[in-house]
This record gives C-alpha cells, structure tokens and sequence, in this order.
C-alpha cells in the first residue's frame, strides 16, 4: 500500500517541478542577460612563435698548450674577463732555457765548421782549376762543405725547436671572453696528447668563451618551420633579468628534422650588451610571424554561426548584431576589419546565446587591449 502512495507522491512532485521550471523558463525570458563588455580599440596584432632553448658561448675553446710541461702560473680564474692577448698560463721554461743555451753553443760550433769548410771549398776550387789538386781531393772537400752545412741547419731548427718551446710556454687569450672553467693548477703536469677520462675534467688549463653574443639553441614544429628563414629578427627574455628583452637573429634553420623528436633545430644568435647572458640559462625566443593594424578586440568576442563571424555591441540596454571581417588572430585578440569600429562596446562574455535586440544588462569591464 505505502509503494504506491509513494509512486503517485513522486508523480505529483514531478509535475509540480515541470511547472515551476516552465514559469521559471518564462520570467527568465522577461529578464535582460548579464553580459561583461569591452571597449573596441584601434591597434596593432602580431602572431608570435615562443621557442624555448638554452644559452650558449658563441665561442668556446679549451686552452691547452703545444708541447707537455709543468704549469708554473695560471694568471686567471673562472669569471675572469679576459682581452685577446692577455696571458692566461705560463709552463716551466727552466729546462727549455737551458736547452736553448746548448743548441746556442752549438749553433756557433755548427757556424764556425761551415765557415771554415766554406773557405776550403774556395781555395780547392781555385788550386783544382790550377790542377794543383785531385779530383778526388776535390770531391772530398766538396763533400765537407756539404756536411757542414746540413750541420748548420741542424743546428739552427734545433736552436729554433728550443726557442718554440720557450714561445708555446706562454698560453695567451686568442680572443675577448670570460674564463668559464679552470681546470689545473701550479704544479700540474699537462699533456696535450693525453685525453681526459671526466668531461667535468678536460685536458686542459682554463676554457674561454666568448660571450659578447651568444647563441640560443630551440626546435620547431614542421608547422612552423615552413615560415622560419636565417635573417628574421627575435626577442629573448631570461629569467634572470626579468622585464628585460635582448635582440638577436635567426642563423641557422636545420634544413632536416631530429629523427626521435621530429622537430627542426635552429639557432639564434644574440647581441650580449654587458654580458648578462651566461651559458646554461634557460632562454625563451619570441620571433613575430605576421603583423596587423585594424580595429582590435578580445577574442572571447567572436561568435561563430553559420560559418561567419559575428560580434555584439552593447547599447541603449540591447545587443545588437554585427556581421564582421576578422583579420590575424592570437591567443587572446583579433583585428576587426570590417564590421564595427573603435569605441564600441564589444560583448565578451555572455554572448553565446544572444540574438539582435536581446535586453542585456552590464555587469562588468573586460580589457579592450
């Protein structure tokens, strides 16, 4: 008995609410829809593509010396800024020198045979003319003279093999940079021949890089890549100084993808004004596709129907309906080209559902920019 009192309680109720929500239907289409607007504006639109990438030196290069030796000074130190020229190493030359003193001496003992086997050579020649000398004599002593000389040859790439090795000693900045490692120290034995095991530990003394620019590594869609050139300007921001933008240009587009990620690698370089840039920061690339001028409005502002687009203006406490040509768009806004003007009040939300000369009411202010 209580299952069926209880069927046509639940009957009744839900006629009761069918009711309520048919008058409710009715009174809201008396009301005026709520709307949020926003001013139309005369101003600019560009599509931008945001590519994130890392620093790195336009330059770096391991500072090894030419020949092995024990490091008596390294002048410099990570962070160091450096000019070309400047000394950055110095081996032990102690034992260089004195090599140089012996190839020296026999430079001149090499000089002195040369001169003397020289001066033979002359007064042969003369007595051989006069037949007062052999063939054989002759050929002897032409053959000394020989031998002297490649002696003093000798002896001269010996005296300069010392000097070199004196010269390489001295480890000098080929470039501006910034000292960004120093990877031995005084007393340190180093080979160039000899390769590192660490890549955290390279054979070398320091490693400069230059960093008056710099150039930030990103990959692209194949999307987007079909636009990109070298040439086109770029902004780059960085955490580390927030609110500021550093230029730079597009220099390398990889004419090829990356076989796993099947993106295109490109590269930026950037002018390093006060060298702010440091390798390793992680940088975001702006570069700005197109750009337009027209009538711009927030693009929550666009309905979609039948195929076209249409914006609502508020006035005199109406929406009113307008047939638009919309130019570029981005994330947030659009150019109008056709269809309203600068100063109207756009409808930005609540727009979805109105007609032309729905009542609207204005409960808020969007951004018109």
């Amino acid at each position: 008995m209580n299952r069926y009192f209880m069927l046509a309680a639940a009957v009744l109720v839900f006629a009761g609410c069918g009711q309520k929500q048919k008058q409710g239907t009715i009174t809201l289409a008396k009301m005026s829809v709520p709307v949020t607007v926003a001013k139309a504006v005369n101003g600019q639109v560009s599509s931008v593509l945001h590519i994130g990438g890392s620093i790195k030196a336009f330059k770096e290069l391991d500072i090894v010396p030419d020949i092995p030796g024990r490091l008596a000074q390294v002048l410099v130190k990570e962070g160091d800024v450096v000019k070309k020229g400047q000394v950055l190493a110095v081996l032990d030359t102690s034992q260089a020198r004195i090599q140089l003193q012996q190839v020296d001496a026999a430079v001149q003992a090499a000089q002195a045979q040369f001169e003397n086997a020289k001066h033979q050579l002359t007064r042969t020649s003369q007595l051989f003319k006069r037949g007062a000398v052999t063939k054989q004599q002759m050929d002897g002593i032409s053959a000394a003279f020989k031998a002297a000389k490649a002696g003093l040859a000798r002896a001269k790439a010996a005296r300069a093999l010392a000097m070199h090795a004196i010269k390489v000693s001295t480890m000098y900045a080929p470039f501006d940079g910034v000292i960004t490692g120093r990877f031995k120290d005084p007393g340190d034995i180093i080979n160039p021949l000899m390769q590192s095991l660490s890549p955290l530990k390279p054979n070398a003394v320091v490693r400069l890089a230059r960093l008056d620019k710099v150039l930030v590594d990103g990959f692209v869609s194949d999307r987007d890549w079909s636009w990109l050139h070298k040439g086109l300007p770029v902004r780059v921001t960085v955490d580390a100084w927030p609110g500021m933008q550093f230029d730079g240009v597009l220099t390398k587009v990889e004419p090829a993808a990356d076989a796993l990620s099947r993106t295109f690698p490109i590269e930026v370089t950037v002018a390093n004004k006060g060298l702010k840039l440091r390798p390793g920061m992680y940088a975001r690339v702006i570069l700005t596709r197109d750009t337009q001028r027209g009538v711009v409005v927030p693009l929550d502002a666009l309905v979609r129907r039948d195929n076209r687009f249409i914006v609502f203006t508020a006035g005199q406490g109406r929406a009113h309906l307008h047939q638009v040509k919309v130019g570029l768009q981005t994330a947030d806004k659009a150019v109008i080209l056709k269809g309203i003007k600068a100063g109207d009040r756009v409808v930005v939300q609540g727009n979805i559902a109105l007609r032309e000369g729905t009542p609207i009411r204005v409960i808020g202010q969007g951004k018109g920019k």
